[in-house]
């Protein structure tokens, strides 16, 4: 019996070749139609106050932690907001916390990004800076809660942050060392706190606090010792948590 001829010998393995380029390219363009759609779906996915106002469940927490506050900025009609909306709306401690309690961590940094823009989108770090320690601060005082509550929670809040992936690790230090120092200066654990504000003429904020470790607290002197030791173990557990 005849085997194949000549030309269908050399015509077999062309055509194999082609099926394979030909379901390589098939490959190849379902993955980038996929890639297409994921990036896209990525930039129609909601950000900053239309992610609250879009969730059942945030909008729960909110009217039960806000009941009789109508002084505060609601999650309605964020489709229209601006910048400085986006920052007063999220530098509220219950928005904060009903973001912590409600909303998986990616979703809450989308619903955040709009606040807390990086610092190569021009961050206002100390406003930043303020929000995150007012939070601490509501935390310990409204909500009674231990250190370690509070921590955990202002911890949630900054791994949804751009300091918690930023390349340098001081802007990261800064937001723990505010947050530490709030919950203790609401507790009374600074002792030295109080004075050094009067003698500096200084206001009560997150700077004060800020500059408090680095001009006073870090100081060699026993009645701060305890306090800055204790300072320094709970920003480094904190820092440990987020980076």
């Amino acid at each position: 019996m005849p085997g194949p001829s000549t030309s269908e010998q050399s015509t077999a393995p062309r055509r194999r070749r082609r099926r394979v380029l030909v379901s390589g390219l098939v490959v190849a363009v379902v993955l980038v139609t996929v890639v297409v759609a994921v990036v896209a779906w990525v930039r129609r996915a909601p950000t900053g106050g239309s992610v609250a106002e879009g969730s059942d469940a945030f909008r729960r927490c909110w009217e039960l932690s806000t009941t009789g506050q109508d002084d505060l900025l609601a999650p309605t009609g964020t489709g229209t907001w601006d910048a400085e909306e986006e920052r007063r709306f999220w530098s509220q401690p219950a928005a904060l916390d009903c973001a912590v309690e409600r909303l998986e961590e990616p979703v809450r940094a989308r619903a955040l990004q709009e606040a807390f823009p990086s610092r190569e989108d021009g961050a206002d770090v100390q406003a930043q800076w303020q929000a995150v320690a007012d939070y601490a601060t509501w935390l310990t005082v409204e909500q009674d809660m231990d250190s370690a509550q509070v921590l955990l929670r202002a911890g949630a809040v900054l791994t949804a942050l751009w300091v918690a992936e930023d390349d340098t690790s001081s802007y990261a230090e800064g937001f723990v060392d505010v947050v530490v120092l709030a919950d203790m200066s609401a507790r009374g654990e600074l002792p030295g706190y109080r004075p050094w504000l009067q003698e500096t003429d200084r206001t009560d904020d997150a700077r004060a606090l800020a500059d408090y470790l680095d001009d006073d607290l870090v100081a060699d002197r026993p009645e701060n010792d305890d306090p800055y030791r204790l300072s320094r173990d709970r920003a480094d557990a904190l820092l440990y948590a987020i980076r």
